[in-house]
């Protein structure tokens, strides 16, 4: 391993706990507060899946219904405890994981005993349950409203036919009309097991005191595993193109491509070296469409994978769409033909080598960093070996791969 990975192999440490729980430390000596993220691969594409010897189908928007209601407990609410002990709290449902987070500068350990015990012990009644479907079907009639999460939700919906990934997160109003106290009870029985389960603590903080804290509340099961079950997806598009009419200043765009959703962790870091090289603010592309006044500082470009999905994109804002689309389309084809501009690749290589290691000075992003690596299934230190070991070519060969029937994009214009 090369100089970062040596360093982050050697500061952060993983702890198989006999419970099945993988636990992530993260000593930060001399820092004032201490964060911690639990969390769970249990995200809104898991409707569909195999428990011991069911098959299972559930509800569109049930993984982030049941973030809602884990904060209700039987003695009173998860966010009071926190806040008596003045600790910040939050939770998080994405497409392939839910997360519980809080911050805080004293009473750690109670509150780090708090975030275990209630994320592990759910309480649900018929009526909390009618009472967040009104609650949660405003926040998605929010989310439809919302143009910059429009726009992105219906370029998932060109890329792929069948996968969940092109549903809301929170689901619709008629799916969480579904959601009962028994359905909450199994997802957390099935989803919510040490064995599915991450734990990340950074801070100063004393190691075994946080090992002895999770001896007392986490609880081996023994529980198989689910495998969430996805319909094949064709390498192409679904749809080439979306259009979508809001009231919006200027219009907005997501374009990208459906990529192999079975990668390895250096080809996962070969993509995202290659979107900063094609569109990066480094890279040419970037600064000519600035001068053109084609994109503005919300331009950016992300690769993003999980359970069965992966795929490219580039977002923003622009008075013309296709345009921008053009141009890193023309941008990817130059780089096939004349490609990579090692000295560009090499200054991009170190920049975000720097700019990881540069959010391990901050408690909460180093958790996420871990989280994001720990749910996709790699060591963190192997990720930015990774990076460091890439070269042209394997770059060359990410940007290779992309191609024409594979693309597609998502407008919002104004009414």
């Amino acid at each position: 391993m090369n100089n970062a990975s040596k360093f982050l192999d050697s500061v952060l440490k993983r702890i198989d706990h006999p419970s099945g729980l993988t636990v992530y430390l993260y000593k930060m000596p001399g820092f004032a507060s201490n964060y911690a993220i639990f969390g769970t691969r249990y995200g809104s594409i898991d409707n569909r899946f195999r428990f011991g010897e069911k098959i299972i189908e559930v509800p569109g928007g049930i993984a982030h219904f049941l973030e809602h209601k884990m904060f209700e407990c039987a003695d009173g609410d998860a966010f009071e405890k926190f806040a008596r002990y003045g600790a910040y709290s939050n939770a998080y449902t994405s497409f392939d994981r839910t997360c519980y987070l809080f911050s805080c500068t004293d009473f750690f350990y109670e509150n780090l005993q708090n975030l275990l015990n209630f994320v592990s012990v759910p309480y649900f009644t018929e009526d909390t349950v009618k009472k967040e479907q009104g609650i949660i079907g405003q926040e998605i009639t929010m989310y439809d409203d919302m143009p910059s999460w429009v726009v992105f939700i219906n370029l998932l919906k060109c890329l792929y036919k069948d996968h969940p990934v092109n549903i809301d997160i929170p689901g619709t109003i008629e799916s969480i009309a579904q959601i009962t106290p028994k359905l909450l009870y199994d997802c957390h029985k099935t989803f919510y097991t040490p064995a599915n389960m991450f734990l990340c603590v950074c801070g100063d903080f004393d190691e075994d005191k946080v090992v002895d804290i999770i001896d007392v509340e986490i609880k081996g099961d023994n529980a198989p595993l689910p495998v969430s079950i996805f319909e094949k997806e064709s390498r192409s598009a679904y749809k080439q193109s979306f259009g979508a009419v809001m009231q919006v200043p200027k219009p907005l765009f997501a374009f990208g491509f459906k990529e192999n959703p079975k990668l390895s962790c250096r080809e996962i870091a070969a993509k995202d070296i290659a979107v900063k090289l094609i569109s990066g603010e480094c890279s040419p592309l970037y600064k000519t469409l600035l001068e053109e006044k084609l994109i503005d500082g919300s331009f950016s470009g992300a690769f993003s994978f999980g359970r069965g999905f992966a795929f490219t994109s580039f977002e923003g804002n622009s008075d013309n769409p296709q345009a921008v689309a053009d141009a890193v389309l023309g941008e990817i084809e130059r780089i096939k033909t004349d490609g990579v501009d090692i000295s560009l690749f090499e200054d991009i290589k170190k920049g975000y080598v720097g700019e990881i290691l540069k959010d391990f000075d901050n408690g909460e992003d180093v958790a996420a960093f871990i989280c994001d690596c720990a749910c996709k299934g790699f060591n963190p230190a192997k990720y930015i070996e990774e990076i460091e070991n890439l070269t042209g070519k394997d770059v060359k060969d990410a940007i290779d791969s992309f191609f024409k029937d594979a693309f597609a994009i998502s407008t919002v214009t104004a009414k």
